[in-house]
Formats: structure tokens, C-alpha cells, sequence
């Protein structure tokens, strides 16, 4: 019995050793890195809003946030693309936009 299991392993070691040799360590893909940066934006749009609704946002900085809202809303709602590389970059910007306005309100 011991030399039928022995065999059994030996025989199946080399399939274990390549199923292990063929795990990615690549990283997030970017659909992952996509729907992190989605939920980001969507936190510091969240953030931002009261500021807006308490009035203590300039023009300025309302004209951006309408602008960000039209451009980054329907890539936030849409589904997720398969290259998503630009949409990120976008949202990204969006974020740094958006946590300006929450560090210096009515600048």
C-alpha cells in the first residue's frame, strides 16, 4: 500500500510542481486597479458634497465640480471597460481635484 502511495505522489509531483510555476504574480489586473479608483472617486466626491451643500465652495470651485461630475459620472456608472488605462487616469485626476477642494474650501 505504501509503495502505491509513494508512486502516486511521485507521479503527481511534477503536475503540482508545474500548476505552482504557473500562478501569477503579476499584480492587480487593471479591471481591479479600474473598480478601486471608481470607489475612490466616489469617497471623495462623497466628501466634497456637504462642502457644496453648506455653501462653502467658490464658483470656481463649483464650476469644477460640475465639470468633473459630467465628464467622470457616466465613466462611473458605465460598465467596466476592457482597457480601462485612460479612464483611470481620469479619475485619478478627478480624485486629486476633488481632495484639493476638501483641503482648501472656497480657494
Amino acid at each position: 500500500m505504501r509503495k502505491v502511495f509513494n508512486r502516486l505522489v511521485l507521479g503527481l509531483l511534477p503536475l503540482l510542481l508545474a500548476a505552482c510555476a504557473t500562478v501569477s504574480t503579476a499584480g492587480p489586473s487593471p479591471q481591479s486597479i479600474y473598480a478601486g479608483t471608481v470607489a475612490a472617486y466616489t469617497a471623495a466626491l462623497t466628501a466634497v458634497t456637504p462642502l457644496r451643500v453648506a455653501g462653502k465652495l467658490s464658483a470656481g470651485q463649483i464650476g469644477a465640480l460640475n465639470t468633473l461630475n459630467a465628464l467622470l459620472v457616466p465613466i462611473v456608472k458605465g460598465p467596466i471597460p476592457s482597457n480601462p488605462t485612460q479612464d483611470i487616469a481620469l479619475l485619478e485626476k478627478g480624485i486629486a481635484e476633488l481632495a484639493a477642494m476638501k483641503q482648501h474650501p472656497g480657494a
